[in-house]
């Protein structure tokens, strides 16, 4: 149910209502630390031998990877809660590097544990950050630097600054 966006919000009320008092939009800030949140909420379960503790990231992650799409290794990062729907523009580096670092992280994690058989869909985790990887090697520069921003097209749009590293994180996790 694309309801359950509502689980990416920082500050929702008792009755899981958003506060009017934050954006009712999810910015492509919000792709690479879900999938943080991801992986340390994992950890957690592991140590504690309760895969139940991470019910509510795991399901954030899910949504995400399953109505962000990919065209070309690009993936939606804006959502508007109001509308429940994606917004198309160009996707960074900080963003889309970032999240499959973390996905990738997941990825090594989830191998040495059994606990989660069933709860999670690993392999379309992984998938959906190599195509952001392939992504970042296809489109790198000759002078061995990495896009900061892409069209949803896939196309490189920005070299600027040097948030090409988050892509090079992940390309080498």
């Amino acid at each position: 149910d694309k309801k359950d966006a509502q689980g990416y919000t920082l500050r929702i009320d008792q009755n899981s209502k958003l506060e009017n008092s934050w954006s009712q939009k999810l910015e492509s800030g919000w792709c690479a630390p879900t999938m943080m949140l991801a992986y340390l909420t994992i950890r957690r379960s592991i140590k504690a031998g309760q895969p139940n503790l991470s019910n509510y990231v795991i399901r954030a992650t899910e949504f995400f990877i399953k109505y962000a799409g990919q065209k070309s290794g690009v993936f939606y990062s804006n959502f508007d809660l109001k509308q429940m729907k994606w917004n198309i523009k160009h996707s960074d580096a900080v963003q889309m590097g970032g999240a499959s670092f973390w996905l990738l992280k997941c990825h090594q994690l989830l191998r040495t544990t059994d606990i989660f058989n069933g709860l999670i869909n690993i392999e379309s985790w992984t998938n959906f950050a190599l195509k952001f990887c392939d992504l970042a090697m296809r489109t790198q520069l000759k002078s061995g630097s990495y896009g900061s921003v892409w069209d949803m097209d896939g196309n490189c749009i920005g070299t600027e600054r040097a948030m090409g590293v988050h892509a090079a994180r992940a390309g080498l996790e």
